[in-house]
Parts: structure tokens; C-alpha cells; sequence
């Protein structure tokens, strides 16, 4: 499912280190708000998110009560998949409902009030080795 995958890669995008904070903690009203798909940075090369559509654009919404949505705009009908979320200092995780896997390895590299981060590791390109990919992520 699109969604789910679009998911995935921002939280894995959440979870690159953030922050001027020694501890690292996210500061999670920064997190809580809609954030728009823009790019994904792999092995140097960065790969422009072209899934928006003239009619609206694909989101990961934060909200505040530890639940996230997904939201996919496709043929101008949205498409949505909720789920929960949690920080432990700048890790994220996110969880769908019926679903034992959790992303893991994500880091937020940064996050401000109109840009988000995230780094995950995961074989992006299925050659076997392990890729750090970055996520990035604009609020409007």
C-alpha cells in the first residue's frame, strides 16, 4: 500500500539526530502538524517526491495525542492510514493498527517549525547492504 510505504519513509525520515539539545529529546510540538512529502536523499543522490497531484498532496500528519495519519491523494481522493506514534529522545516509532512491525532505525536529523528530517536504514535498493536514506519533509 503506498500509504503505508510513504509512512515508513517519514518516519524513518523522524528519526535522523535532531536537535541542539545534549540529550537529543525532540521537542514534539515542533512534530505535530502536517508535513508534506519532498524529497528522499540515497547514496548521494537525491530523488524529488512527485507523488502530489494538482488536487492535494500526499501528507504524514502528527497529532498530539500520539496518533498519525498518512494521507495519500490519489485521482484527487485521499486515501488514508492512521496509526500511533511515540519519541524516546530523537527516535521515532510508528505503528499501524494489526501490524507487529514497527519502524525501526529512524532518526530526526533535524526539525524546525517548516522542515523535517528523517534518517532510516534499510536495504533501499534490495542489493543486500543496509542504505541510510533521508527523508526530507516541508510544513506549510
Amino acid at each position: 500500500m503506498k500509504n503505508k510505504f510513504l509512512a515508513v519513509a517519514a518516519v524513518a525520515m523522524l528519526f535522523a539526530s535532531c536537535t541542539d539539545n545534549d540529550d537529543n529529546s525532540i521537542n514534539q510540538s515542533l512534530l505535530t502538524k502536517k508535513w508534506y512529502f519532498k524529497e528522499t536523499l540515497v547514496k548521494g543522490v537525491t530523488i524529488p517526491y512527485e507523488g502530489h497531484e494538482n488536487c492535494g498532496k500526499d501528507y504524514i500528519e502528527f497529532l498530539q495525542d500520539g496518533v498519525f495519519k498518512s494521507v495519500d491523494i490519489e485521482n484527487c481522493v485521499s486515501e488514508v492510514d492512521p496509526g500511533t506514534w511515540s519519541v524516546n529522545g530523537n527516535s521515532l516509532t510508528l505503528t499501524f493498527p494489526g501490524d507487529t512491525t514497527d519502524v525501526e532505525n529512524s532518526t530526526i536529523t533535524n526539525i524546525t517549525t517548516t522542515t523535517l528530517q528523517i534518517q532510516l536504514r534499510y536495504d533501499y535498493d534490495e542489493d543486500g547492504e543496509i542504505d541510510t536514506i533521508i527523508n526530507n519533509f516541508t510544513a506549510e
